[in-house]
């Protein structure tokens, strides 16, 4: 047994084992939690600003994954707007 009764590998010295496994479960990505959000899946609208889109993926990515569904994504301002829902656009005013 290594240093505080650690085991201990003669090459590395102590094992340490991690005190939970959080780090060895993937978690869901920025993107798909974005759109698992509930109106993704019943045709509303999902919302975020540009900045946490840039700081958690890209938008490349929230364009590219709109686009695999055929969503539509709007940009006002800093907002990223995706509509979810393939119907046709139409701008009223």
């Amino acid at each position: 047994m290594g240093p505080r009764n650690l085991p201990s590998d003669t090459r590395t010295g102590p094992i340490r084992r991690p005190r939970s496994l959080w780090h060895a479960i993937p978690m869901p990505s920025w993107i798909d939690q974005m759109f698992s959000a509930q109106q993704a899946h019943t045709g509303g609208v999902v919302r975020r600003s540009i900045h946490d889109i840039n700081k958690y993926a890209s938008l490349e990515e929230v364009l590219e994954r709109a686009d695999d569904e055929g969503w539509h994504v709007v940009q006002i301002g800093d907002q990223i707007i995706v509509l979810c829902n393939t119907g046709d656009i139409r701008i009223l005013h």
